[in-house]
């Protein structure tokens, strides 16, 4: 903020120190996590993660689900049982990943009933941006919400907001 911009942008989706950041500056913070499911909310009336590993399933669904308020709208959580810092091709094969991601997308749709499903991870959501050529809905049934795109977006839509209609980029009556 001191240095000029104009929003930012917590790039993990388990949305590590999104709300310490949000208690100390007065423009918009954005989490992936965060925008990604009230966006999968908007976009089919049941959504689901697929995540990297057990521990990070438990993060979204004892903090971050009933915090922001959508665990009505949530279907499933699941993980494809590779760990975050082993995602990198020169130690997981991409395809591997996108074999797991796949395979565990399509569980979602078909056994949980999801509509929407949301990458769980920064690093794994790019399989689905750039790695494969169709389509999610072809692939898996359902669309796929990269949550880098969706909090870059929501970001942009803050400032937008904040210009335009003066809405300040977080209330201070509360938790922030």
């Amino acid at each position: 903020e001191e240095q000029g911009y104009d929003a930012v942008v917590n790039s993990c989706v388990s949305d590590p120190g999104l709300f310490e950041m949000r208690s100390v500056v007065d423009i918009p913070v954005t989490g992936c996590f965060e925008s990604s499911t009230h966006l999968a909310a908007t976009m089919g009336a049941r959504w689901s993660v697929v995540t990297v590993e057990e521990v990070v399933v438990k993060r979204f669904d004892k903090l971050l689900v009933d915090f922001y308020g959508v665990r009505p709208s949530m279907a499933s959580i699941r993980h494809i049982d590779i760990r975050a810092s082993q995602l990198y091709p020169e130690i997981t094969p991409t395809e591997e990943v996108a074999r797991r991601v796949v395979e565990v997308s399509k569980k979602c749709v078909e056994e949980d009933g999801a509509e929407v499903v949301i990458s769980g991870c920064t690093i794994m959501s790019a399989l689905f941006t750039n790695y494969f050529d169709e389509d999610p809905v072809d692939i898996i049934g359902a669309p796929v919400i990269d949550p880098m795109f969706t909090a870059f977006k929501f970001a942009e839509m803050m400032v937008d907001l904040r210009q335009l209609a003066g809405y300040p980029a977080v209330s201070r009556a509360g938790l922030y």
